[in-house]
């Protein structure tokens, strides 16, 4: 076999791959385009989970403020309460004349 059948057999053989190549290069784009859909739509749902996040982060926040200032309140009327009892017990203290001990 010489160079030229060489040649030959390998001109044969690249025109018989030729359309399988065109059939590969179409399968490539397909699959480029199906993997850059999958991305984005990927990347969307990350950034609707995050703004999620977020919501929720701030509602939390919300939460903790009414929270505490609930618990402020319920504190404030509890001393509020302790005051004017004290004040009451005074006044009976004094009306009846005791003293308290120091």
């Amino acid at each position: 076999m010489t160079q030229d059948d060489l040649k030959q057999i390998g001109k044969v053989i690249q025109s018989h791959l030729k359309p399988f190549s065109k059939h590969i290069d179409t399968l490539d784009k397909g699959l480029n385009k199906r993997i850059e859909t999958l991305e984005i739509k990927m990347e969307r749902r990350f950034e609707g989970m995050e703004r999620r996040f977020e919501a929720q982060d701030t509602k939390l926040d919300q939460l903790r403020s009414d929270v505490t200032a609930t618990v402020e309140r319920v504190l404030d009327t509890i001393n509020e309460l302790h005051v004017e009892d004290d004040q009451r017990l005074r006044r009976i203290e004094e009306h009846l004349h005791l003293k308290r001990p120091a």
